[in-house]
């Protein structure tokens, strides 16, 4: 994947744009996997979370896709898909671990990114699917792996060239902009200190010479 095009900065000043933004929550939706989510959004409740997890896990082997349900799947290389549900069930089990910090979640959150973002072209293709950036955004905020980082670019590209934008798309934007920022800035500090303490050593070595 190339470079981003752009940045959390931009990320804001496009949804602000085109409308006021309203915090991203999900909606639900016909699956099992859209009703154990907004099911424990807004609430703790362990026993969807646990139950969302297991739907996670509990992946057929000859589906080329992901299971939502019983009977529901968001196949892959099958041109548009509910690529959405996945996204916010990956935001709803990250949350979860940065809130509790239970490894479970945060594995089987990391396990639904990947397998999302797996699923052939398809997934970068439409705004309908900025709940996918909201899921890795959240992951990255929570774990600095640029895999998640890498998931929100590709989406936020998309979303600031679209005209005009939802106003989904525009929260999600925001939102994305929130987590993304104070990691970035962390890794820049974190950069320029080891780059100072380099400096040093070279420095050091240089006079004991």
């Amino acid at each position: 994947m190339g470079q981003a095009v752009t940045s959390p900065p931009e990320w804001r000043r496009r949804a602000v744009e085109s409308t006021q933004p309203a915090p991203p929550a999900p909606s639900g939706g016909p699956t099992e996997m859209d009703a154990l989510t907004a099911e424990a959004w807004d609430s703790v409740d362990h026993a969807a979370a646990a139950r969302l997890r297991d739907l996670v896990w509990d992946q057929p082997e000859d589906v080329p896709g992901v299971r939502t349900g019983a009977d529901t799947y968001v196949l892959a290389h099958a041109g548009p898909q509910p690529f959405a549900t996945l996204g916010w069930a990956t935001a709803l089990l990250a949350n979860r671990f940065e809130a509790q910090g239970d490894e479970a979640d945060l594995a089987a959150a990391t396990e639904l990114h990947d397998l999302t973002a797996a699923l052939g072209d398809a997934v970068w293709e439409s705004p309908d699917n900025a709940p996918v950036a909201l899921g890795a955004a959240t992951l990255y905020a929570v774990t600095g792996e640029q895999a998640f980082l890498a998931t929100v670019e590709r989406l936020a590209d998309l979303l600031c060239e679209v005209q005009p934008l939802s106003e989904l798309g525009a929260s999600i934007l925001v939102a994305c902009a929130d987590l993304v920022e104070p990691r970035l800035a962390m890794e820049a500090e974190a950069e320029a200190e080891a780059a100072a303490a380099a400096q040093a050593a070279a420095a050091s070595s240089a006079n004991d010479g």
